[in-house]
């Protein structure tokens, strides 16, 4: 899986180098486009209490880590879930990042979250590797806590960029 990602990295770079747009060779959610085009992340503030909830799936003592769901509009008990992992440069991070995208997907029938992980700004002592850490421990979290959540533990997918993208794939 690795070496898949790696030469899918390598050839979009030499893509790039090309100029070839490589986000124009694969076929877009004209739906999807057109939400993300015409909507106003302001107005996702005002989402229903219901639809957004957050808890603690870690403690070390001086700090605590959360997830952020958004439950999806399903009436299946095992709802896919996407799980995203917001960027930051390593140096900070915002459950908030992928509201936009998180409402989308929620309401095509997923069950959404957003994770916080260790940054650089809560301590000097914080790696990478502690971030890597925290990402696996969400993951053994919400596939734990499937059945609570409505998920299906074998149906989860994760999306991030910048450190959010680096930690999904590590």
């Amino acid at each position: 899986m690795r070496s898949i990602l790696c030469l899918l990295i390598w050839v979009s770079g030499l893509l790039y180098a090309q100029n070839i747009d490589v986000d124009s060779l694969f076929a877009y959610d004209i739906e999807f486009q057109n939400f993300i085009n015409n909507s106003n992340p302001d107005s996702l503030d005002n989402i229903p209490p219901s639809w957004d909830s957050a808890w603690n799936y870690k403690n070390l003592g001086w700090i605590s880590l959360d997830i952020r769901m958004y439950k999806g509009k399903n009436n299946s008990s095992k709802k896919p879930a996407i799980v995203f992992f917001p960027g930051g440069g390593w140096t900070s991070r915002s459950l908030n990042q992928y509201k936009q995208y998180a409402y989308y997907f929620s309401r095509k029938g997923y069950s959404t979250f957003s994770v916080t992980y260790r940054v650089f700004q809560d301590s000097s002592i914080v790696t990478p590797f502690d971030a890597v850490e925290d990402t696996k421990d969400a993951l053994i979290h919400l596939r734990h806590n499937a059945t609570k959540l409505e998920i299906d533990a074998q149906k989860i997918a994760g999306c991030g960029m910048s450190a959010g993208g680096h930690l999904i794939s590590a």
